[in-house]
Protein backbone atom coordinates (compact mmCIF):
# COMPACT_ATOMS: atom_id res chain seq x y z
CA UNK A 1 0.00 0.00 0.00
CA UNK A 2 0.94 3.54 -0.75
CA UNK A 3 0.69 6.23 1.24
CA UNK A 4 -0.19 9.79 -0.36
CA UNK A 5 -0.08 13.38 0.72
CA UNK A 6 -1.89 15.27 -1.81
CA UNK A 7 -2.08 14.82 -5.37
CA UNK A 8 -0.58 17.34 -8.21
CA UNK A 9 -1.70 15.96 -12.26
CA UNK A 10 0.13 12.78 -12.26
CA UNK A 11 2.82 13.24 -9.91
CA UNK A 12 2.31 12.20 -5.52
CA UNK A 13 4.44 12.80 -2.55
CA UNK A 14 4.98 11.03 0.47
CA UNK A 15 7.09 10.86 3.23
CA UNK A 16 7.52 9.34 6.53
CA UNK A 17 9.50 9.68 10.21
CA UNK A 18 10.86 6.87 12.51
CA UNK A 19 12.17 7.70 15.49
CA UNK A 20 15.79 6.52 15.81
CA UNK A 21 15.05 5.27 19.79
CA UNK A 22 12.69 2.52 17.91
CA UNK A 23 15.92 1.57 15.37
CA UNK A 24 18.75 -0.54 15.82
CA UNK A 25 22.13 0.76 13.68
CA UNK A 26 21.68 -1.86 11.32
CA UNK A 27 17.98 -0.73 10.29
CA UNK A 28 19.21 3.23 10.44
CA UNK A 29 21.84 2.04 8.42
CA UNK A 30 19.51 0.03 6.02
CA UNK A 31 17.22 2.90 5.14
CA UNK A 32 19.81 5.24 4.77
CA UNK A 33 21.11 2.98 1.77
CA UNK A 34 18.03 1.65 0.70
CA UNK A 35 18.80 2.04 -3.29
CA UNK A 36 21.43 -0.43 -2.60
CA UNK A 37 20.14 -2.57 0.20
CA UNK A 38 16.76 -3.16 -1.99
CA UNK A 39 19.03 -4.84 -4.51
CA UNK A 40 18.87 -7.69 -2.76
CA UNK A 41 15.06 -7.92 -2.41
CA UNK A 42 12.00 -7.89 -5.09
CA UNK A 43 11.25 -4.69 -4.46
CA UNK A 44 14.74 -3.39 -6.19
CA UNK A 45 14.65 0.76 -6.25
CA UNK A 46 16.08 2.35 -9.27
CA UNK A 47 18.03 5.48 -9.44
CA UNK A 48 15.14 7.48 -10.23
CA UNK A 49 13.17 6.60 -7.79
CA UNK A 50 15.02 6.75 -4.83
CA UNK A 51 14.11 8.40 -1.17
CA UNK A 52 15.59 11.86 0.52
CA UNK A 53 16.81 10.38 3.62
CA UNK A 54 17.59 12.89 6.02
CA UNK A 55 18.68 11.54 9.75
CA UNK A 56 19.07 13.92 12.86
CA UNK A 57 19.68 13.29 16.12
CA UNK A 58 16.31 11.89 17.19
CA UNK A 59 14.66 10.19 13.79
CA UNK A 60 15.49 9.01 10.06
CA UNK A 61 12.82 11.08 8.03
CA UNK A 62 12.20 10.09 4.33
CA UNK A 63 10.33 12.08 1.67
CA UNK A 64 9.89 11.63 -2.56
CA UNK A 65 7.92 13.13 -4.87
CA UNK A 66 7.10 10.23 -6.98
CA UNK A 67 6.72 6.89 -4.75
CA UNK A 68 7.29 4.63 -7.47
CA UNK A 69 9.34 2.90 -5.54
CA UNK A 70 7.51 1.18 -2.05
CA UNK A 71 9.18 1.91 0.86
CA UNK A 72 6.44 0.92 3.03
CA UNK A 73 7.01 -2.53 2.24
CA UNK A 74 10.80 -2.09 2.17
CA UNK A 75 10.93 -0.75 5.46
CA UNK A 76 8.22 -3.79 7.21
CA UNK A 77 9.64 -6.69 4.59
CA UNK A 78 13.68 -6.07 4.57
CA UNK A 79 14.36 -3.83 7.25
CA UNK A 80 11.62 -4.78 9.46
CA UNK A 81 10.57 -1.90 11.22
CA UNK A 82 7.41 -2.44 13.51
CA UNK A 83 4.75 -0.45 11.28
CA UNK A 84 3.20 1.32 14.34
CA UNK A 85 6.73 3.29 14.22
CA UNK A 86 6.34 4.48 10.87
CA UNK A 87 4.89 7.94 11.33
CA UNK A 88 3.05 8.83 7.55
CA UNK A 89 2.24 11.79 6.12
Amino acid sequence: MKKRNGFVSNSSSSSFMIPKSCLTQEQIDLICSHHDSSQDSENICQKDEEWNIVEDEHAIKGYTFIDNFDMEEFLIKIVKVDDKNIHWE
